[in-house]
């Protein structure tokens, strides 16, 4: 395939990427999956908001109520998303991706002087949450793939699962790179599995991931077609975030999938960027809005046969062309956990590795502040003083 060729394949829905989904209902021109022949894959991916309730149903009120966390904002939450995800099997998708957190936990997180209560409304797999979404991905026969915090035995993990068309959990990624404050109660991943789907291999990263350029490399050289990444941030800075998903859907010529979160005057920028690196799909600042695009998952950047790069190479495509030319024997740094580096910052220590005494007294001055904003119920214009 020619280089304008394969531009010109990823754009065939723009006209739908970036409305909001109550504006998209009547939308009936996704092509139905029986009767698709040119190889191409609705994906739609979820931008939504995390719901928000009274304020006692904020862990760090003096009067939380659990009962209230679990109707007003558990439950909104995973209703929402519910509600998103019927949205995304009407069009047709053959796969949902959901944001990151989907219960909205992540307050709970932080509070590890009461582990017990991020345990209480963490998930099993398979559980409640996988039963109730694995019922949307049969009713529209499509894979849908959500992340949450499980309980597995003593420990607990930030999971993205997949769930296939008939509904059942076909895989699990646990998160590999926890950041702060992840990394005090949940337990990291050490797997990076490639998923095989009807129509791509598929690798899952979450968050904080795609900050480590090794995560995609290694889910691409096992053979990952396409990335899909629920998440909660978005880069360093916006414009950041935009450049890293497209350097790392270009590094290793793969279609790569974002979905994050969106809220009042916070960027979503939910995203699908092409093997060149191009985002061909955005769904910028609206909430709670679906955005399905129709792309080729299978496609690469395939260079002329009489171009200067494979002719000289011999291999015109370039992502065949780039795992060839490799040199991994030079690379053995890159699974050195003290490199060199490190003796340039000989006093840098996480908080989590500086001893409990040390992390509890961060944590309570923290909670002291969060516990004030949960009682500020000054309206203001751009700001949201009932959750943290």
């Amino acid at each position: 395939m020619k280089r304008r060729d394969f531009i010109s394949t990823t754009t065939s829905m723009a006209a739908m990427t970036a409305m909001p989904f109550s504006a998209l209902s009547h939308i009936q021109d996704v092509p139905e999956k029986k009767d698709k022949k040119d190889g191409k894959t609705v994906v739609s991916i979820l931008q939504s908001d995390f719901m928000s309730g009274s304020p006692e149903s904020n862990p760090y009120h003096p009067k939380f109520d659990k009962s209230l966390f679990q109707k007003e904002v558990v439950q909104k939450n995973i209703d929402n998303i519910a509600n998103l995800l019927e949205e995304a099997g009407r069009r047709g998708s053959d796969i949902a991706l959901t944001t990151e957190d989907v219960k909205g936990l992540y307050p709970l997180i932080m509070d590890i002087e009461r582990p017990e209560l991020l345990r209480e409304f963490a998930e099993t797999i398979p559980g409640p949450l996988t039963d109730r979404f694995g019922a949307i991905a049969k009713k529209y026969n499509m894979y849908i793939i959500t992340d949450f915090i499980e309980k597995k035995g003593n420990d607990m993990h930030n999971s993205a699962v997949l769930i296939d068309r008939k509904g059942s959990v076909q895989g699990v990624y646990r998160k590999v790179q926890l950041p702060v404050p992840e990394s005090y109660v949940l337990k990291a991943g050490n797997e990076l599995p490639v998923f095989e789907t009807d129509f791509a291999k598929i690798g899952i990263a979450v968050c904080y991931d795609m900050a480590f350029p090794e995560i995609t490399r290694i889910l691409a050289l096992q053979g990952a077609d396409m990335i899909f990444m629920p998440t909660g941030g978005y880069g360093w800075t916006e414009d950041l975030g935009e450049s890293t998903l497209k350097v790392r859907a270009a590094d290793n010529f793969i279609w790569f999938a974002i979905a994050k979160s969106s809220t009042l005057f916070g960027a979503g920028r939910s995203a699908i960027a092409n093997p060149l690196g191009q985002v061909v799909a955005d769904a910028g600042y609206e909430q709670n809005c679906v955005l399905t695009s129709y792309i080729d998952p299978l496609s690469t950047w395939i260079q002329p046969e009489n171009s200067y790069g494979a002719v000289l190479s011999g291999v015109a495509n370039m992502r065949a062309r780039l795992s060839l030319e490799r040199v991994p024997s030079s690379y053995k740094i890159l699974t050195d956990p003290n490199p060199e580096i490190l003796k340039n910052y000989p006093e840098a220590k996480l908080l989590h590795d500086q001893g409990k005494e040390a992390l509890l007294k961060t944590i309570q001055r923290l909670k002291k502040q969060y516990a004030k904003e949960a009682q500020d119920t000054e309206q203001r214009v751009g700001f949201r003083r009932d959750i943290l």
